[in-house]
């Protein structure tokens, strides 16, 4: 089995097509906040059989909490304008009583292509953390109220 592992679509997208690759790693393109992968990725993965892992589904941290000033996206400072996506998904989550982090770790896989979650962790309290996290059962009418909210692609 061959893999990639990307935070370009693109470049997974040449290596699907070139059939250099059996599975792919989605790095952020497939999350609450960036769903680019929808657009052309996942479904030709889905067409191809090609196996999908999405990892960086925090967006460097930014879908752990609240957001706050400083918060990162995608390796680098987040915008005012991602600051504010991030607070609107966190305030629904807060009224469904569903923590944040939760959400964004249940969200990737939630698309038929995805079929593992690829965790990155900087101590063992965050892997016990983000594992909790994962037990979180979050209803449907939450993923109903995020697509309401044009999140859902």
């Amino acid at each position: 089995m061959i893999g990639a592992g990307c935070n370009s679509n693109a470049g997974l997208l040449a290596a699907i097509n070139a059939g250099a690759a059996d599975v792919v790693l989605v790095a952020g393109r497939w999350t609450l906040l960036d769903r680019s992968a929808a657009q052309d990725l996942l479904p030709l993965c889905e067409h191809k059989g090609t196996a999908v892992v999405a990892g960086g589904v925090l967006n460097s941290g930014l879908l752990a909490k609240r957001p706050a000033e400083g918060a990162s996206f995608d390796y680098r400072a987040a915008t005012v304008t991602e600051r504010q996506a991030a607070t609107k998904i966190h305030d629904l989550a807060q009224v469904s009583a569903i923590p944040l982090i939760s959400a964004a770790l249940a969200f990737p896989t939630r698309h038929p292509a995805v079929g593992t979650l690829l965790l990155g962790v900087s101590s063992t309290s965050q892997l016990e953390d983000n594992l909790t996290a994962l037990k979180t059962n979050i209803p449907a009418e939450f993923w109903e109220n995020v697509a309401q909210m044009g999140l859902q692609p």
